[in-house]
């Protein structure tokens, strides 16, 4: 796996340059684009950029800081371009079934994780309503370390939405779950003087 997130490479042009990225894009990240129409409705629910900066342990329990960015692919003046933009935030869009526009919001939003190849959920915990975010993950660190190695170890986490979709006058109205692409965080452990220290990877 690369160090730098291909998938995120498309926005560094719009995102302001103060966004780094050390985790891993998973096997499910896909590139992402806001160059056309069609990009308007493909990210119709959103989506979000993610950096691990930091990583602690105490008492055999490992956090991670994750810094969360949430945005939308909107057209501005003949312009297409990605904005930051609230997980909870409504979103409308029109399909080519349907005249009216449908009306998409968030009804809860959470972040999730797991150790890949085991998928036992390791966190759920609710997202704040902000644009951007800092959350902390907290596992037993005997769940992320790999097999055969306890020094090292990772972990993937993503986020999923509560969707309420809905057409006024039309008597439609629906919930779906929606699962955001994940990141992998790779770390080490090593001894110091003070004690275990973790260092992503």
């Amino acid at each position: 796996m690369k160090k730098i997130i291909i998938a995120l490479a498309v926005l560094s042009a719009t995102v302001p340059a103060e966004t780094e990225f050390n985790t891993v894009k998973s096997f499910d990240g896909k590139a992402v684009h806001c160059k056309t129409i069609h990009d308007l409705y493909r990210n119709k629910t959103g989506l979000y950029l993610a950096k691990a900066t930091a990583a602690t342990i105490e008492d055999q329990r490992i956090s991670f800081k994750i810094n969360l960015s949430f945005l939308a692919c909107v057209k501005e003046e003949e312009r297409f371009k990605f904005v930051y933009k609230g997980p909870y935030e409504k979103f409308q869009y029109s399909t080519v079934l349907v005249e009216d526009m449908m009306v998409a919001q968030a009804k809860e939003v959470k972040l999730k994780a797991y150790k890949d190849g085991v998928y036992k959920i390791l966190t759920s915990q609710i997202i704040e309503d902000d644009s951007k975010q800092v959350q902390t993950i907290t596992v037993d660190l005997k769940d992320v370390l790999n097999a055969g190695n306890k020094k090292r170890g990772s972990i993937d986490f993503w986020v999923v939405k509560k969707m309420n979709f809905s057409i006024e006058g039309q008597g439609v109205d629906f919930d779906e779950m929606i699962n955001y692409g994940s990141y992998r965080i790779n770390f080490n452990i090593v001894n110091t003087e003070e004690g275990l220290k973790v260092n992503l990877l």
